[in-house]
């Protein structure tokens, strides 16, 4: 599943939670766009997407342990932007190292590794 990224971030904010009471919302920085867009960029960012929606979620049901909403919230946007800005560029097929993207069929979708 592709949504191993958005299930870490669950788990990690649960865990900041139960140690400390509260969970902040990470700093999000994004690279300087690329010209070069496959479609492991997208994928990367909807990942990016959905901690946000995550976060946003616990904070509409515990407002008080995740007080950072508008931080990701805003940062949900810029991501947002990011994708339109690579959905609307020419797929590339080759990786940012000169070879072949085969992000589909990458056991990457699966592996921990690919959270971060």
């Amino acid at each position: 599943s592709r949504d191993v990224v958005a299930v870490a971030a669950l788990r990690d904010f649960a865990q900041r939670y139960a140690e400390a009471g509260r969970a902040f919302f990470p700093d999000i920085v994004l690279a300087d766009p690329t010209l070069a867009v496959t479609a492991r960029h997208i994928f990367e960012l909807e990942g990016l997407h959905k901690v946000c929606d995550v976060y946003t979620w616990l904070a509409g049901r515990f407002p008080d342990a995740f007080s950072d909403a508008g931080v990701a919230e805003k940062a949900k946007q810029m991501i947002a932007v990011r994708i339109t800005q690579y959905l609307q560029q020419q797929l590339s097929t080759l990786s940012e190292d000169g070879e072949e993207d085969n992000f589909f069929d990458s056991p990457h979708l699966d592996d921990e590794e690919f959270i971060g």
